[in-house]
C-alpha cells in the first residue's frame, strides 16, 4: 500500500505474479516504474486468473470464483465389494485422494466460500484414522460441491457509490455446541454493508469457520467464543481500513442468534463460569466504550454465519446466494437493536 495525498495503489505479489488496483495516476506510475525495472508479460485487466481464482469485472461490480478448483476435484472410483468395508483402513493411494482433496477444498473455503471452510475442517479432523467410510464422505461432499457451482466459490463485490453511502462493518457470528467438545465449531463473517435493509450491497472482507480453541462447556461459552473472534477480526479489518483511506467509516455492529448473550452484552447481570466473565467483559468493553456500536438479535434463519458452523441445506442456500449476489437477503432494520452508550445520544 502506497498512500498519499489524494490516491491510493495496493499491490500483492506471489513469486513472479502481482495483482495491483488503485487510482488511474498512481497504477500508470507503477506500470512505468515495473516496465523499467524487469521484463513483464502483457499485463491483464477486468478479466484475468491469478492465485488459482477467477477474477472479473464490470458495470455491476467485481467477481472473484474459484469454479475451475471446485472442477478439480474428481470422485475416488470404489468398487461395489470395496464400499461394503466401511470400517476397513485406506490404501495408500485412498489416503493420498482424502489429503489432496483435503487441501483442495480448503484452498477454496480459504479464499472465496466459507461453506468449504468448514467442510475442510470437518474432513480434516477425519486424517488419523482414515477408513473408506472417509472415502465414501469425501465422494459425497465433491458430489455437494459440484452440485452447488457456480454460487459455492463465488464472492461479488457490487458496486455502490460511497461518496454518498457511509459502509456499516457487520459482523455475523455464530458458533455449535455439543457435548463432545471435538464437534463445537465457529462461524465469523464479517461484511461491509452499505445499508441493513433486504437487498443492501454486502462486501466480504473476512471469514473463518473452525473448532472452538477452547473447551466450551455451555451454548452461551461457545457462542461467545465466536462472537468474540468475530469482533477481534471485524476490528482489526476496520482499523487497517481507516490507517489505508481517508474515508469516513462507521462503526461496528454485531448479529447475534442467542439471545442470553445479546442480553449480557449491555447488561450487568453476571454469568456463573468465571471464564466465560473474562470473554464476555471484552465485549462489554468494547460495546461501553463504542469500539462496538450495536448489537443486532437476529433468528437463527436469518443468521449467515449459520451455515459456517453446521450443515443445513436452507443455510447452506442463503449463505451462497448472498455472497454470489453481494447482498444482504434479509433486512435487520427491525430486528432488536441495542445501541452503545456512546452512540445513544
Amino acid at each position: 500500500v502506497f498512500p498519499s495525498k489524494n490516491s491510493l495503489l495496493f499491490v500483492t505479489t506471489q513469486v513472479d505474479n502481482f495483482l495491483f488496483t488503485g487510482s488511474q495516476s498512481e497504477m500508470k506510475l507503477f506500470t512505468e516504474y515495473m516496465n523499467a525495472q524487469f521484463q513483464l508479460s502483457e499485463l491483464e485487466y477486468d478479466n484475468f486468473y491469478v492465485y488459482g481464482t477467477r477474477f472479473s469485472r464490470n458495470k455491476d461490480g467485481i467477481r472473484m470464483s474459484q469454479r475451475d478448483k471446485i472442477l478439480e476435484l474428481q470422485h475416488f472410483p470404489l468398487s461395489a465389494e470395496r464400499r461394503r468395508m466401511h470400517e476397513e483402513h485406506v490404501t495408500g493411494a485412498e489416503r493420498l485422494f482424502y489429503m489432496s482433496s483435503v487441501g483442495s477444498i480448503l484452498f477454496v473455503g480459504h479464499v472465496t466460500s466459507p461453506i468449504a471452510a468448514r467442510m475442510a475442517g470437518i474432513l480434516a479432523s477425519a486424517l488419523p484414522n482414515l477408513s473408506v467410510k472417509d472415502i465414501k464422505i469425501m465422494n459425497a461432499v465433491i458430489r455437494k460441491l459440484h452440485s452447488g457451482l457456480p454460487a459455492i466459490a463465488e464472492l461479488f463485490f457490487r458496486a455502490t457509490n460511497e461518496s454518498k453511502e457511509v459502509p456499516i462493518w457487520l459482523t455475523f457470528s455464530d458458533a455449535s455446541f455439543s457435548e463432545e467438545y471435538t464437534k463445537n465449531r465457529a462461524g465469523v463473517l464479517v461484511t461491509r454493508s452499505f445499508g441493513l435493509g433486504e437487498n443492501s450491497p454486502m462486501h466480504v472482507i473476512d471469514f473463518c469457520s473452525h473448532k472452538l480453541r477452547r473447551v466450551a462447556r455451555s451454548t452461551k461459552t461457545a457462542e461467545t467464543l465466536a462472537a468474540s473472534e468475530g469482533y477481534d477480526r471485524a476490528f482489526y479489518c476496520h482499523s487497517v481500513a481507516v490507517w489505508m483511506s481517508s474515508k469516513l467509516f462507521s462503526g461496528m455492529l454485531l448479529v447475534l442468534d442467542n439471545s442470553s448473550l445479546y442480553m449480557d452484552i449491555s447488561t450487568s447481570r453476571t454469568p456463573k463460569e468465571k471464564r466465560l466473565k473474562v470473554d464476555l467483559a471484552l465485549l462489554r468493553e468494547a460495546f461501553d466504550n463504542g469500539d462496538l456500536c450495536g448489537v443486532i438479535w437476529a433468528a437463527t434463519i436469518h443468521q449467515l454465519a449459520d451455515a459456517m458452523t453446521k450443515t443445513d441445506e436452507n443455510s447452506d442456500t442463503r449463505l451462497m446466494l448472498a455472497l454470489s449476489d453481494g447482498c444482504l437477503r434479509h433486512s435487520y432494520e427491525n430486528c432488536p437493536y441495542k445501541i452503545s452508550p456512546q452512540f445513544s445520544s
